[in-house]
């Protein structure tokens, strides 16, 4: 009973009313709490229970019942489900190849390459300790295997000494059969170990070889020796015993001994030892007088004969005027946007005639 339903009871007592009426009244009231408690229950009963909630599973898992599974022929690894025989549980992710490290995976067309930890592509598939990825086969040298690529293919030597050479160079004698040798890892004709074992036209026992040369000393005068131990000219000018460099030239002493310098006296007429030797605007270089910027003389000075003039003032005085910015008017040099004008008396001006 509410409060409200209290206080109407109480309030009916206190007037007074027959037995009958106060029957009625509590009659009433019993009534209408028996109606309400089983109008609740009504609506309890006819309220539907909630839906349960679908199981959910993570990547390609599906749920079979009682938990999360994948299909036959897979095995779950975390969330995703591998192929059996095509891919392997690589810390809870599928690696369709080799797994190393953590979740670290080399696709099936590469090999992993545990010596350096890395995944060798289809093109190296070998592994080496001291180079890793190799295209050829490993060398075992001192630092451990060597790979043999590029220009030096070939695996040779012994006793964890080896070393990888050129595809068509030897590793021992027996290899150059029915030249002389192997020397260096490459096959060669008069081996030697002394001067004397070599003559003719290779006198020189070079690296153990018979050449025609080892070092310059060995050519003639001028000649330069080359990597393949043959002399060759230099194209320097040959001088008696002796070579003259570039800006040098031969000439004949007086005893007749030739001898290099920059200018013979007699037959060079541009010899000097001092500027003063030379002609006006040329320089004395090396012996010779020279004039490489191609200046002219202009009165007492020189102009430059790429870009320059010779202009005289009204006082008679020279200087060098700009070819881009000026032309000649007599002895004067105008500026290209006034005119030139020739007077009767011969004389010329600048300005409008």
């Amino acid at each position: 009973m509410d409060d409200r339903c209290f206080d109407d009871f109480v309030r009916s007592l206190a007037t007074a009313p027959s037995r009958r009426t106060v029957l009625k009244g509590a009659l009433a009231i019993a009534g209408t709490v028996l109606a309400g408690r089983s109008g609740s229950g009504v609506d309890a009963a006819r309220r539907p229970l909630p839906s349960p909630t679908p199981a959910r599973c993570p990547g390609t898992q599906h749920w079979n019942g009682t938990a999360c599974s994948c299909d036959l022929g897979e095995t779950k690894c975390g969330p995703a489900c591998c192929p059996n025989g095509v891919a392997q549980c690589c810390d809870n992710a599928c690696c369709f190849g080799t797994c190393y490290g953590e979740e670290l995976c080399c696709p099936a067309a590469q090999s992993f390459c545990s010596m350096t930890n890395e995944c060798c592509p289809p093109d190296e598939p070998h592994c080496c300790s001291a180079d890793g990825c190799c295209a050829n086969e490993c060398c075992s040298g001192i630092n451990g295997l060597l790979c043999c690529d590029g220009a030096t293919p070939k695996c040779c030597g012994g006793n964890g000494n080896n070393v990888c050479i050129a595809s068509g160079g030897c590793c021992s004698d027996a290899d150059c059969e029915p030249v002389d040798g192997c020397t260096a890892g490459v096959c060669v004709n008069n081996v030697c170990s002394t001067v004397s074992a070599c003559s003719g036209a290779t006198p020189v026992c070079c690296e153990g070889t018979c050449a025609e040369c080892c070092t310059d000393n060995d050519c003639p005068v001028c000649d330069v020796c080359t990597e393949a131990h043959t002399c060759e000219a230099s194209g320097l000018e040959r001088c008696g015993d002796q070579c003259c460099s570039g800006l040098e030239v031969c000439c004949n002493g007086a005893n007749g001994n030739l001898y290099c310098t920059t200018c013979c006296p007699g037959i060079h007429q541009d010899c000097c030892a001092t500027d003063g030797d030379c002609a006006q605007c040329e320089t004395c270089d090396s012996g010779r007088c020279w004039n490489p910027a191609l200046h002219f003389p202009c009165g007492p000075i020189c102009c430059d004969g790429n870009n320059e003039l010779c202009c005289q003032h009204d006082d008679g005085s020279h200087y060098c005027g700009s070819s881009e910015f000026q032309v000649h008017c007599g002895e004067k040099c105008c500026a290209l946007s006034e005119g030139c004008c020739q007077h009767e008396d011969g004389s010329h001006s600048c300005g409008t005639c």
